[in-house]
C-alpha cells in the first residue's frame, strides 16, 4: 500500500480536531498526513477556462494579495477559525484543480505542531494575466471576499485595512454605482483605513 492509500479522511476536521475525535495521538495522524502526499494530489485541471463566478473570486484574492506561488502551485491560506470558509471557495474553485490542503510543521519556539490551512492548484490553471484583467461580474461576492479578508465593524461602522490604493478605487468605484461612499481615515502620514461613510 502506498503511502498515498494510507492517508487518513479527516472529513473536513483539522488534524487536532480529528485527534481529539478519534482518540488517535496526533503524531499518528501527522505521519499520515505529510505536506509531501498533499502536494502529489494537486494536478492539471481539465477545465482550465474559469466561469465568470471563479474569475470574481479569483480577482478579489488577486487584488488583495492574497496569492501565494510556492514551486509550481497557487495557494490560498486561511486561519483555522474560517475553515468553513475556505472549504466553501475550494467548492467554488474545485473545477480548477483547487484541493483543500493542511501542512504541518514542528515549531521549536513553541514546542508546538503549527498547521498551515490553504487550498492549492497548479500554475498551469490559472491565467494569472486574465483574472487581473477581469471585469468584475458579480460585485457584491467580490466584496463579500474583500470583507471576510480585510474587513472588521467597529461602532457599526464596516471598516477595511491593509488594502492598497488600486483595491480601494475598485471598491469605491463600484460603491459610488448603488451610491454607498466609502472614505478614508488616515491613521499617520504613509497609513490609512477604508471605512463606510454610513453606518449598517
Amino acid at each position: 500500500m502506498s503511502s498515498k492509500d494510507k492517508k487518513i479522511q479527516k472529513d473536513g476536521l483539522t488534524t487536532q480536531e480529528y485527534s481529539f475525535k478519534h482518540a488517535i495521538p496526533i503524531e499518528t495522524v501527522l505521519s499520515n498526513s505529510t505536506p509531501e502526499n498533499k502536494k502529489s494530489d494537486v494536478q492539471t485541471a481539465p477545465n482550465d477556462q474559469p466561469n465568470d463566478e471563479q474569475k470574481d473570486i479569483l480577482k478579489a484574492y488577486h487584488d488583495l494579495k492574497l496569492f501565494k506561488s510556492i514551486d509550481s502551485e497557487i495557494r490560498i491560506f486561511e486561519e483555522v477559525r474560517k475553515l468553513d470558509f475556505l472549504y466553501w471557495v475550494e467548492n467554488k474553485l474545485k473545477s480548477l484543480g483547487f484541493i483543500f490542503c493542511e501542512e504541518n510543521n514542528y515549531s521549536d519556539e513553541s514546542h508546538k505542531i503549527i498547521t498551515k490551512n490553504f487550498i492549492s492548484t497548479s500554475k498551469r490553471n490559472i491565467n494569472l494575466i486574465d483574472i487581473r484583467s477581469h471585469k468584475i461580474t458579480d460585485f457584491n461576492l467580490y466584496l463579500s471576499i474583500v470583507l471576510m479578508n480585510n474587513g472588521y465593524i467597529s461602532n457599526d461602522y464596516h471598516y477595511l485595512k491593509n488594502i492598497n490604493e488600486y483595491l480601494f478605487e475598485e471598491v469605491k468605484k463600484n460603491l459610488d454605482k448603488i451610491n454607498i461612499q466609502i472614505t478614508k481615515l488616515k491613521i499617520s502620514k504613509d497609513s490609512w483605513i477604508a471605512r463606510i461613510k454610513t453606518k449598517r
